[in-house]
């Protein structure tokens, strides 16, 4: 892999997941058109990279890792990476007739679970943390760990 050694780019590699649904069952073919399909709509598609099926959680995915800078050390165009990305995972999920993603809202009344083991645990304390810090008043760290318990985070 080609990396300058000139530039003051601080982070010059990328790191991109695409989580198709479950349902959306995939071949590893399929997953390299969907990347290399989306790296061009980018604008990175003439940029080196790897792709990474990954199957940690209950879907499988693909992890995409790119270059972010030209041989001269330039940062390529980063602005509104977000929205564009969305942008572009929305027009694929057209073009292949994949589920839609949907973002889980999270609210006050949202019912706090237990963590499952089996499931995306990173996910699942995150939103478990949010939720307890949203509902209960705690004065302690003890107390706070107390309540935690409850919900099989310690």
């Amino acid at each position: 892999l080609f990396m300058p050694k000139t530039g003051r780019t601080k982070k010059p590699v990328l790191h991109i997941s695409l989580n198709p649904h479950p349902d959306d069952k995939l071949t590893e073919q399929q997953y390299e058109i969907l990347a290399r399909e989306y790296l061009d709509k980018l604008g990175f598609g003439e940029q080196p990279y790897i792709i990474y099926k990954h199957m940690d959680i209950d879907r499988h995915h693909i992890h995409i890792v790119t270059v972010n800078v030209n041989e001269q050390g330039k940062r390529l165009n980063q602005d509104f990476l977000f929205r564009r990305s969305k942008k572009i995972t929305t027009e694929l999920e057209e073009k292949y007739n994949l589920h839609k993603a949907q973002r889980e809202k999270i609210s006050p009344d949202t019912p706090i679970r237990k963590i499952d083991p089996s499931g995306d645990i990173k996910r699942q304390v995150a939103n478990t943390v949010k939720m307890v810090g949203m509902r209960y008043k705690f004065q302690t760290i003890g107390e706070y760990n107390a309540i935690l318990s409850l919900y099989n985070v310690r």
